[in-house]
């Protein structure tokens, strides 16, 4: 059981989307130009063949809230008793 002062934080978190892999893309038979952009948008593209081509196809990796964690929160708590004893310093 903590008995001094704590730091806390509250952290509201947002989707961050994937690095756009162009490479990918055009393996995908994505042609340059617009297309790349909706991709990158996180849109779905079709392409004149009829395939469609997903965000997360051509995405690295991402932090993505769905809805049901669309408000999702980081709380974090941590304990300052070992700086009781120390100066402060402000920068």
């Amino acid at each position: 059981m903590q008995r001094g002062p704590a730091a806390c934080y509250i952290c509201q978190l947002a989707s961050t989307p994937g690095k756009f892999l162009p490479e990918k893309a055009v393996k995908l038979g994505v042609p340059k130009g617009p297309l790349f952009g909706q991709l990158k948008a996180g849109n779905a593209v079709q392409l004149s063949n009829g395939r469609t081509v997903q965000p997360e196809e051509v995405l690295s990796l991402s932090f993505v809230l769905t809805p049901r964690t669309k408000d999702a929160l980081l709380v974090l708590r941590a304990s300052t008793d070992h700086c009781q004893n120390q100066p402060r310093k402000y920068v």
